[in-house]
Parts: C-alpha cells; structure tokens; sequence
C-alpha cells in the first residue's frame, strides 16, 4: 500500500515506532530457556539392555525415544511413518512420509527418513530396535501399517499426544 510521498505502510515512521513498541512491551523471547542432556538419555537407553530382552512396552518407549533422537522430526512425522513405505537395507532403514504434514508446502516435501545402524553399542543401535519391534508387533497390528502401535490392546495406531507422552516419560526417567 502506497502512502502520500512514496512511502509504504511498513516504512511510514509512526508505523515503525508502533511496532517498537510493542516489542518493547512483548519481546519474542526463546519459548524454552533450559536445555536437557541427551548424554543423559542416552545412558538411561543404555541402561535399558538390547532390543531382544526387552518387554513390549520398553521396547516401545525405547524404539521411540530413538527415533526422536535420530530423526529430529516432529511427533506428527513419526505417527505418520508407514511399514509399506519402508525398506529395509543391509545397515540402514529408509523411510519415505506419503502423508501431508504440517510443515509441508508446495514444492517442499520431506526428503526420505533415513536411519543408519549404530554398530557401536547395540543397546543404542536403532535399525536393531526397529527389527525387533516390527517382529514383536507384526502379530499384533492386523490391517495397520503404520510403525508405531500402542502396546496395550487393542493394538491400535497411535495420535501424535501418545508420541509426545512416551517421550516425555523416557525423558522424565532419564
């Protein structure tokens, strides 16, 4: 919009003076102003055991956590993860996300999730926890194709709160 003497809206100086002042009074400020320890919650995943000895549940949490970690994506990215869009490779495990999600746009889709194995220390190792996940659930997800199912019955898909609650509460145990 063109004001009197060529000036736009944005740059009329009783415009600018406004919105100085109210960042003077609102300053957008970090949302968080602690940061938590990952080595933390990598030695509570460590502490866990192997993928193998563990209980459906912990495996869920753990298989969780990791792909949080791994990944960097949002709870939202992670319930939309679909075994009939994975592939499974000698040392690493691919992901392609065919879902809208809420930070796609036009022209700028998710580029395939792409989760290599940690040969280091298997406790930590994602591709070995992912495996055993999908062979401990594979009886338990019927028709379901996505990942991630709850480990109570009825064995359902999961929303993006339960995502976030697991994390929190591995977060919380670390």
């Amino acid at each position: 919009m063109q004001l009197p003497n060529n000036v736009t809206f944005g740059a009329h100086p009783l415009e600018v003076r406004f919105l100085k002042g109210v960042f003077e009074l609102k300053p957008s400020l970090p949302r968080y102003n602690r940061i938590w320890d990952v080595s933390a919650v990598l030695q509570y995943l460590k502490t866990l055991g192997p993928a193998s000895e563990l209980d459906l549940k912990t495996l869920t949490m753990k298989t969780t956590m990791l792909l949080c970690l791994l990944t960097g994506q949002r709870c939202q990215t992670l319930t939309k993860l679909d075994t009939n869009l994975m592939q499974i490779l000698p040392d690493k495990i691919l992901f392609t996300v065919g879902e809208k999600l809420k930070t796609t746009r036009p022209g700028k889709h998710l580029q395939p999730i792409e989760l290599i194995a940690y040969n280091q220390d298997r406790t930590l190792c994602i591709v070995s926890h992912l495996q055993t996940y999908l062979t401990h659930t594979q009886p338990l997800r019927g028709q379901n194709s996505k990942l991630l199912i709850s480990y109570a019955k009825p064995y359902k898909l999961v929303a993006i709160s339960t995502v976030s609650k697991w994390a929190k509460a591995v977060l919380k145990e670390a």
